[in-house]
């Protein structure tokens, strides 16, 4: 009764419709086959049961759930097969009614069972017919006198399922675009039609076809491609002066909503696939438990935030120096989970020991990720003691009162710039990767992670270029060779949350993360994405690498300790170990360069005490860069 009162209106007058349908062929049947209502009593009874019969099999197996306006092969089947037994029963409860009152079964002049045979064809032929019409004119709209005559033609690009059930949607009245054309790979379905639609090869679909059709947009409609073969289709049709989108079809999504269509994003040319890790050993681990994020306001801080709240914890402690984005996470999330979170915002800095200890004694966490970090290159330059500090230092105390107040582990969010640094921030954070190394004999387990740039992350490249873009250019990027380990957010964190669960002993853990990108070649693709064409209307310009800038990130400092964990993605760097000892002198030596508030002693100081740090000097470089367009120099 509860699904019922749930049904919506259109159900409930499918479902009557069903009914007098049923109805009527059995009407017709009878009539055919008796001439006459002559028995007109039997015929009700008979009617009355076949209508019990068909209404209560129809609600309890058939539910009236499926979205006409998008059915398939599997609907009807599904519907046919439960009329299939609605039927089959009313021909068993007739003949046990006729038996037990000694009724000949042709006393309704049925002849054998050719009447309710008959009756269960139309009524599917009719059920199916209705079904239909529905899908081709009120469904899918394509003879409504309504329909648009300014549609926009566009080629979709897959004759799958998506791409049928896109065109479907496409022919409503209220859609600005009507399907010109499919593009498929599959041999089979090249040259054939969908609704009339011709289907294309990849080789066939160019410039000469997309300019006979009057198409300026390519729609991808292959919810299984891979990112680099989307990438490269991308690619492909900007180049030809398409707009390209995304339809991201979903099976399950209601038939109102607005189309599931969205622009191309930067991470769709990446051009791998985008890591997806198994959270679920996560979900066991923190669920009611105190999880403490340090830097809970930044960009991976607040996405940590986000999975971790949706794994059921006891309490998240959010811990960040910068109230205003820590404060736009806490009311996300209390207006995400209400009551259901116990959430707790403090605002404090790590550099503060006492504070970190009073934090670690009020909530006593089990499980900390250390995300807080000064990061951005070039002002760490010109703040050594301010990175050392905070970086440094602030690790330190986290890492210790982690250790004293009994959490059970703790993940230090690292980066490949810790990876033989050439700049400060680099050198600090491959410090803060020695303190996780020394707590090898502690009764918390320590881990860091360590990864590359995170697409749209603050201060990452991304934002900058679009605003650059957005104001008519030029774009600046330093240097034409330089190229990036590329990640999203939600893949960075995906990778912290699963390194979680396998710390167990001061390692650190690196991702597999594909092949590098190279940023002119993200510039190019921004302004393309952005209906512009490159060094045509917006220009882009080489300015110099910065301070402490190299061209290419590393991962590893070295790959013979490398070792394969249970997911083929990550692996673990068993670095060498640093003695409680080593890190002491370590940090006396920092601690007295930074009392000195002399910027390039404490750079001395970190070089003395990070063997792998090169300090770099691109003072000349930068004053000598040529400001000139890279036009000329993409050959």
């Amino acid at each position: 009764m509860k699904n019922i009162k749930n049904l919506s209106v259109r159900k409930y007058v499918l479902f009557f419709l069903d009914l007098i349908i049923t109805a009527f062929s059995l009407a017709v049947c009878t009539i055919a086959e008796a001439k006459s209502f002559a028995t007109g009593g039997n015929f009700l009874a008979h009617l009355a049961m076949l209508l019990a019969t068909a209404a209560v099999l129809r609600f309890a197996l058939f539910r009236y759930t499926s979205v006409w306006r998008y059915a398939g092969a599997r609907d009807y089947v599904k519907f046919i097969a439960v009329d299939a037994v609605v039927f089959a029963l009313y021909m068993l409860a007739d003949r046990i009614i006729a038996a037990e009152n000694a009724i000949k079964v042709t006393n309704f002049k049925y002849s054998g069972y050719i009447v309710p045979i008959a009756a269960f064809a139309l009524t599917e032929l009719l059920v199916l017919a209705s079904r239909f019409f529905y899908q081709l004119v009120i469904g899918r709209g394509s003879n409504s006198p309504a329909e648009r005559s300014d549609k926009t033609n566009v080629l979709v690009f897959g004759a799958g399922e998506a791409g049928m059930i896109l065109e479907m949607e496409l022919r409503r009245p209220k859609s600005p675009y009507k399907v010109a054309a499919f593009v498929d790979s599959d041999s089979e379905k090249i040259g054939k039609r969908i609704n009339g639609i011709k289907i294309y090869s990849e080789k066939d679909a160019d410039e000469k076809l997309l300019e006979s059709l009057d198409v300026k947009t390519v729609i991808i409609a292959i919810p299984s491609l891979d990112l680099a073969r989307r990438g490269e289709i991308v690619k492909y049709y900007t180049n030809l002066g398409c707009k390209v989108r995304i339809y991201e079809y979903q099976m399950n999504r209601r038939s109102d909503d607005a189309l599931a269509m969205r622009d191309v994003r930067i991470e769709d040319l990446l051009g791998r696939d985008v890591v997806r890790l198994d959270l679920s050993k996560f979900s066991s681990t923190v669920r009611g438990k105190c999880v403490l994020v340090t830097g809970a306001g930044g960009s991976i801080g607040s996405e940590l935030c986000r999975q971790i709240a949706s794994a059921g914890p006891d309490r998240l402690v959010m811990f960040d120096v910068y109230e205003n984005t820590t404060y736009t996470i806490q009311q996300e999330l209390r207006r995400r989970y209400g009551g259901g979170l116990k959430l707790n915002a403090v605002i404090g800095t790590m550099c503060d020991e006492k504070a970190v200890d009073a934090l670690f004694a009020r909530f006593k966490p089990d499980i900390v990720f250390h995300a807080a970090a000064h990061k951005h290159v070039p002002l760490i330059e010109d703040a050594c003691r301010e990175a050392v500090l905070n970086n440094v230092f602030g690790t330190y105390n986290v890492a210790n009162a982690a250790e004293k107040h009994g959490a059970k582990k703790m993940v230090l969010i690292s980066t490949d710039k810790a990876v033989n640094p050439t700049n400060v921030m680099g050198a600090t954070k491959r410090l803060c990767e020695m303190i996780i190394l020394s707590k090898f004999e502690s009764q918390t387990d320590y881990a860091a992670v360590r990864f590359g740039n995170v697409l749209g992350s603050n201060g990452s490249v991304i934002p900058l270029f679009k605003e650059q873009i957005a104001s008519g250019g030029p774009v600046t990027l330093t240097d034409k060779r330089i190229v990036r380990y590329f990640m999203t957010i939600p893949e960075a964190v995906s990778l912290v949350l699963e390194t979680e669960t396998i710390a167990a002993d001061s390692e650190i853990f690196v991702l597999d993360m594909g092949e590098p990108v190279k940023i002119l070649d993200l510039a190019e693709s921004l302004v393309t994405l952005s209906g512009f064409k490159p060094y045509k209307d917006i220009d882009i310009i080489e300015v110099g690498l910065r301070p402490g800038e190299k061209l290419y990130e590393e991962l590893l400092i070295k790959t013979e300790g490398l070792e394969k964990t249970d997911n083929q993605k990550i692996f673990i760097d068993h670095d060498a170990r640093v003695t409680p000892e080593e890190l002491e002198e370590k940090l006396r030596v920092l601690k007295d360069a930074c009392d000195t508030c002399d910027n390039e002693k404490i750079r001395s100081a970190v070089a003395s005490v990070v063997p792998t740090y090169t300090p770099t000097d691109n003072a000349e470089s930068r004053k000598n860069a040529s400001h000139l367009s890279l036009a000329a120099m993409k050959d």
